[in-house]
């Protein structure tokens, strides 16, 4: 079974491990599994949504539209199910031209859906 941690996560128990070499690893692996996605780099259109578990609060989620703009494609919140807003839109706008990389290397690529022209993406398989 793989790890269903996010690469920021696998990261940071390496980390307290003092395994330069795993943090290092595991930053470099969740890049490339993003970069090297059929569906990368993401579109102006395409649809983002992050699923966060139940830990001190309910389940929620946030969706974002990759839109165009000053900086090259980002994100814009579309709506969330936090039970406090504040909570949600931290990913908006994202990284310039790069806007799912900060949501895919915190949550974790297994808490993202990536929807394109109607048709799931992301998780691949899903379409």
């Amino acid at each position: 079974m793989t790890d269903q941690r996010s690469p920021l996560a696998r990261a940071d128990d390496a980390k307290r491990r003092r395994d330069i070499d795993g943090e290092l690893g595991a930053i470099k692996d969740g890049y490339e599994a993003l970069t090297s996605a059929p569906w990368y780099p993401a579109r102006a259109g395409d649809i983002l949504h992050v699923h966060y578990e139940a830990l001190d609060v309910a389940a929620w989620g946030e969706t974002y539209l990759v839109t165009g703009g000053r900086f090259g494609v980002e994100l814009l919140l579309l709506a969330h199910t936090a039970q406090d807003a504040d909570a949600a839109g931290a990913y908006a706008p994202g990284m310039p031209d790069d806007p799912i990389m900060e949501a895919w290397m915190e949550a974790g690529p297994g808490a993202l859906m990536v929807v394109r022209d109607g048709r799931v993406i992301h998780p691949a398989g899903e379409s």
